[in-house]
């Protein structure tokens, strides 16, 4: 079974210096925006599959308009494991997916559409049983590939989440780097640690 690692852009803890560590893994899994220069000691550098969002990939009046075009060649020589780069977003419908499997940047560019019908109502459910009502909404990127993967894989490990408390690693270059308050970050560090105790998450 592969060992894998999905790597978070929380701020850095310093006394994690666990780059290597990372390193040694079957499969490290990197979100959105992420960077490794400079952060190698800490968040290591191999890189196997890139999770992006929706917004990030379709929305063509956001700030990172052209973003995918722009990394993915750069990504590609920068991480010789490099090969998947898949959309990572909400599907509350059932075919959700498929639409999106038809959208030209993911057509032209071979983007695997992570199908998270599932994760979504796993989501709901969990949300139930904590919350004892149905306001479930939009999940984040990070628990959504946890859920993902986790079907995928059997068991993940996790490094450099902290659920909404701090902005991304790489410091504020705009507010799209400040945590999103369109998250329900309790509940997601509570998924998070219920996967622990339920043996399906590691974190390092």
């Amino acid at each position: 079974m592969s060992k894998v690692v999905i790597v978070a852009n929380a701020k850095i803890k310093e006394d994690k210096k666990i780059g290597n560590d990372i390193n040694n893994f079957d499969k490290v899994i990197r979100m959105n925006r992420f960077e490794t220069d400079g952060f190698e000691e800490y968040l290591g550098s191999k890189t196997d599959i890139w999770c992006i969002n929706r917004k990030i990939l379709l929305q063509k009046t956001n700030t990172y308009y052209g973003f995918y075009n722009k990394r993915w060649k750069s990504y590609k020589d920068k991480y010789p494991t490099l090969d998947e780069c898949v959309m990572m977003t909400y599907c509350h419908e059932k075919n959700e997916a498929d639409g999106l499997r038809r959208e030209r940047i993911v057509t032209e560019n071979d983007i695997h559409v992570a199908n998270t019908y599932d994760v979504m109502n796993e989501l709901r459910q969990r949300w139930i049983d904590i919350y004892n009502n149905d306001g479930f909404h939009k999940p984040g990127t990070g628990i959504t590939a946890i859920l993902y993967y986790i079907k995928k894989y059997g068991n993940i490990h996790l490094h450099n989440f902290d659920w909404g408390k701090t902005s991304h690693y790489w410091g504020v270059k705009g507010p799209e780097d400040i945590p999103s308050q369109h998250h329900t970050w309790g509940f997601e560090e509570q998924v998070a640690k219920d996967l622990v105790s339920e043996n399906k998450v590691v974190v390092l």
